[in-house]
């Protein structure tokens, strides 16, 4: 029940591929990385409208975020991925961060909070 796909929406998202270590004029590492992630991918999945107070946390009482999307396949979204929910990743910089993953034998259940992003 929790993955119909009549109640599937489109998001894209984009994983992390790689973090290189940067380095200042000198050759010292300076302790930041260059993120490089994959082309945003086309995903469906039931997302909610907006948190909402349930018997059952999920993640936890203290996990901070704004809505949870269910699929029922996992598609390698981890912590460090982005994601296009209310936004096109042509045209626009990514709009959700991914807070939490939490996986079970029949679904995958993503919490993702909200960020602005000036491209």
């Amino acid at each position: 029940m929790r993955c119909l796909r009549r109640n599937a929406l489109l998001f894209y998202y984009s994983i992390v591929l790689s973090k290189t270590p940067l380095k200042d004029e000198y050759g010292n590492f300076t302790g930041e990385y260059e993120i490089n992630r994959s082309t945003p991918s086309k995903a469906l999945g039931n997302i909610s409208r907006s948190k909402g107070e349930s018997v059952v946390e999920m993640f936890g009482t203290n996990a901070d975020y704004d809505k949870v999307i269910v699929m029922d396949k996992d598609l390698g979204i981890d912590e460090n991925s982005v994601l296009w929910i209310d936004s096109n990743p042509e045209t626009q910089p990514y709009d959700y961060i991914v807070k939490e993953v939490s996986k079970s034998l029949n679904f995958v259940a993503i919490a993702i909070k909200k960020v602005n992003v000036n491209a």
